[in-house]
């Protein structure tokens, strides 16, 4: 964009050129129009897809706070007692467990 609106600049401030007969300045107009439109219709595209990531972040926002809270839950029991350790492999069934029903909650 930067390269055509520098050429086109150049194009209207040479003296010599006339603008109505200056065939290469309305090509380098019609390409420079054309580029911006493709360039803002990118740009809409990319908003939307920041606002549908948003959403989706903020969906799993839930799970993640129930997994700190069951993981330092379980951090501080095993520091009252060593009887309330529990296998890595439970915790991460609680935690599959605890994604599925966010799931379930957001549909």
């Amino acid at each position: 964009m930067l390269k055509l609106e520098d050429s086109i600049l150049q194009r209207l401030n040479d003296p010599n050129v006339n603008l109505l007969d200056d065939e290469e300045l309305v090509v380098q107009l019609a390409l420079s129009k054309e580029t911006s439109d493709r360039v803002k219709t990118e740009l809409e595209s990319a908003e939307a897809n920041m606002k549908r990531i948003d959403d989706i972040r903020e969906g799993f926002r839930s799970c993640g706070k129930r997994a700190a809270v069951l993981f330092f839950c379980l951090n501080d029991l095993a520091m009252i007692n060593p009887m309330y350790q529990f296998s890595l492999d439970w915790y991460k069934d609680l935690f599959n467990k605890s994604i599925n029903d966010s799931k379930e909650i957001q549909s």
